[in-house]
Parts: structure tokens; C-alpha cells; sequence
């Protein structure tokens, strides 16, 4: 029997507030070129150890994509890899479905903890404006926005270290990965199980890279742009943007202000 792990991602939620990437990017003939293959660890140069974050048990994986986005933001900033754990993602992803005590898993009192999964972008706009708890510090991004083009998937993974992708999962892709195999479109339609949410870190002219279920999978472009049902670029800390950067810092913060008003 195929083994299922457990998936956590909401059906997509639109809400036109929401920052479109290319609203902020310097103009077309500002910006570097985009390598044609592209791996964020490789480039640079982290041994970051894989964790499932608790999302072979439960449907954090919401939570989970955070946390290996987080991981590869602050290496970028501070050269050091956050130690996050399980307990701290499991925290967060019962505080955000509004848990009073989330650690009553500690105890062992499961039955009161609830695994309904989480929207991403709810998920986006409590880690700009609460951020979350790691090891004792805090941890929020400046802004996030929707990324509506392969390009801009590409130019996420180069230049903010990672994109947040939502995707549909189907029979066919969680037997693939059973089996270690590359997610592929299956020549007969394969159903729909859930939704997932994944950290993508990488791409070629043929594949692109994510983090799930505590592994580095391989899927091909064809899959990514059939399943992938939301995507979002993740600015970590504006300050790493002042200067050379891609995006226009000040057109951001403009923006940022409107819809916070």
C-alpha cells in the first residue's frame, strides 16, 4: 500500500491587496541576468541538514516551507544555519490555527490539537506582521507578492533566495515520490489528493528543485506549471535590497504603506 503523507495546504485564497512581484522590480534592462541552472545550498556554499518538520505526522507543511526558507534567508544574511526544530515549526503551525497552549503536544494531549491545515496566504501575512518564534528570537519578512510567470519563479530563486509554492498533489506524484522518482505528469490523469505547500530552491532548463517531507525532490517544469496552483516571492529584509538591489526599494515601501493604511 502507498504510503500518504499528510497534506496542509488550503485551497488558495485571493485577495487583491496582495503585491504582484513585477510591480516592484527595476525596469527590465537594470536587472542582472538570469542563470540558466541555478541551486541557492550551491551557490552558497551551505550544508543545510533536511527535516521533514514534523510533516511526515501532521499537515504543517505550510509551516514547514517556511522553515526552509528561513533557514536559507538568514544563512544569506548571517553565514550561520538557524537551528529550527520540529517543536518550533509544530508551535507555530497550532498557534496560527488559534491554540491557546500549542505545547499540550508535549503531553502527549494530541487529541486537542488540531490539524486542519493553514492558507498560505494567511500564513504570509502573520509572518510579516506577527513573524514567529525560534529559539527565542523573532523571526518576519518585509513583504511578500504573487509571482505570475516561470521568469519570475526564476528570478525569485536567484535573487530572494527561494520561492513559496503551492501546488496539488496527486496520486501519481505521491507514489513518485515513494519510489524516489522525479515528479512527472503521468500520461493518464492521475486524482487529486490535497494541497502542499513547498520551499523551492532550485532550477535547470529541465527540472525545478523543492524541499518536502524532509528531502530535495526533482520535478519537471511541465509538473510545476500543472500543479502549482499559487506562488510567492518572499522579500526577507529590506535592508539587503538597498543597495544594487533587483527591486525597487522605494516603490515598495510605497506600496507596503497603501495597503497597510
Amino acid at each position: 500500500m502507498p504510503m500518504y503523507y499528510p497534506l496542509g495546504k488550503l485551497p488558495t485564497k485571493i485577495d487583491t491587496r496582495t503585491l504582484k512581484m513585477n510591480t516592484f522590480l527595476k525596469p527590465e534592462d537594470e536587472l542582472p541576468s538570469i542563470p540558466e541552472t541555478y541551486d541557492i545550498d550551491v551557490s552558497m556554499g551551505c550544508i543545510i541538514p533536511l527535516n521533514d518538520f514534523g510533516n511526515k505526522t501532521w499537515g504543517d507543511c505550510v509551516i514547514a516551507g517556511r522553515a526552509n526558507l528561513t533557514q536559507r534567508f538568514e544563512f544569506y544574511e548571517q553565514k550561520i544555519v538557524v537551528p529550527i526544530t520540529t517543536e518550533d515549526v509544530l508551535n507555530q503551525y497550532w498557534i496560527e490555527q488559534g491554540v491557546l497552549d500549542p505545547k499540550c503536544w508535549l503531553t502527549k494531549k494530541l487529541h486537542l490539537l488540531p490539524d486542519r491545515g493553514l492558507s498560505m496566504l494567511e500564513s504570509l501575512d502573520i509572518w510579516r506582521k506577527c513573524g514567529w518564534q525560534i529559539n527565542k528570537n523573532e523571526y518576519n519578512i518585509y513583504a511578500f507578492a504573487t509571482l505570475d510567470a516561470i521568469n519570475e519563479i526564476k528570478q525569485s530563486i536567484y535573487f530572494l533566495n527561494g520561492a513559496y509554492v503551492g501546488m496539488q498533489v496527486s496520486k501519481s506524484a505521491m507514489s513518485q515520490f515513494n519510489k524516489g522518482l522525479l515528479w512527472e505528469v503521468p500520461e493518464i490523469e492521475s486524482p487529486i489528493i490535497g494541497g502542499h505547500a513547498i520551499a523551492v530552491i532550485g532550477y535547470s532548463p529541465t527540472d525545478v528543485t523543492c524541499i518536502t517531507w524532509g528531502v530535495k525532490q526533482k520535478m519537471t517544469w511541465d509538473f510545476f506549471k500543472k500543479y502549482t496552483d499559487e506562488a510567492y516571492g518572499v522579500v526577507d529584509n529590506k535592508n539587503s535590497w538597498s543597495v544594487n538591489s533587483i527591486l525597487d526599494v522605494e516603490k515598495l515601501t510605497t506600496q507596503l504603506n497603501i495597503i497597510t493604511a
